[in-house]
């Protein structure tokens, strides 16, 4: 069994490790979760050495963690490898660093039966949930408007992030999206860590 923490760049992200889908999920996968911590300032945290985000890292090496996941946006940068290439590299060996295209309101938008069952519609599907101009979020609420009259949307980020996971959202689901590779990649990253399981 592999232990993985995470390190993630605001609640959103922390609500989704935390949820019993994402749980089950690394249980069948033979992934013990440490603890989940969310940077401070937000993404800029990464991007150099940040005292909150080394004291992160070391309680969660403290538990003998295996395996640390970075999860951020890659928002407006021009692509994932500049997002990547900027994060500071605490430890190459055991952090694993996943960028949601653009947010992770994008891999909301790509879990179509969450949705489908949400909006109480059949077969809902948004095309193109990680090459939108637009920002994710504001995607997101424009389609709850426009198939459920505006009911449940929230302009919170962390409330809107709620309804969606207790909706049922799961990155299986957002991962088969065919427009959403950066949710395959995530699954296939956990995935790797137990190749037998």
């Amino acid at each position: 069994m592999s232990k993985v923490g995470f390190i993630v760049e605001d609640k959103p992200y922390q609500k989704f490790i935390e949820s019993e889908n994402f749980i089950e999920l690394l249980s069948n996968l033979n992934i013990e979760l440490i603890g989940v911590h969310i940077s401070p300032d937000g993404r800029d945290s990464f991007f150099s050495e940040n005292e909150n985000i080394q004291s992160f890292i070391k309680i969660l090496k403290d538990k003998e963690t295996d395996y640390i996941f970075i999860l951020i946006d890659k928002e407006e940068d021009p692509c994932i490898s500049f997002t990547k290439e900027r994060i500071h590299p605490y430890n190459d060996e055991t952090q694993i660093i996943i960028i949601a295209v653009k947010a992770i309101e994008s891999w909301f938008l790509a879990d179509s039966i969450t949705l489908s069952n949400i909006f109480n519609e059949d077969n809902y599907q948004y095309n193109n949930p990680e090459g939108m101009d637009e920002k994710p979020f504001e995607v997101l609420k424009r389609e709850f408007i426009n198939h459920q009259g505006g009911r449940g949307i929230s302009k919170k980020r962390n409330r809107h992030a709620s309804l969606i996971i207790n909706g049922g959202f799961s990155i299986q689901n957002a991962a088969k999206h065919p427009n959403c590779p950066s949710a395959k990649y995530f699954l296939h990253k956990l995935s790797q860590l137990n190749p037998n399981s």
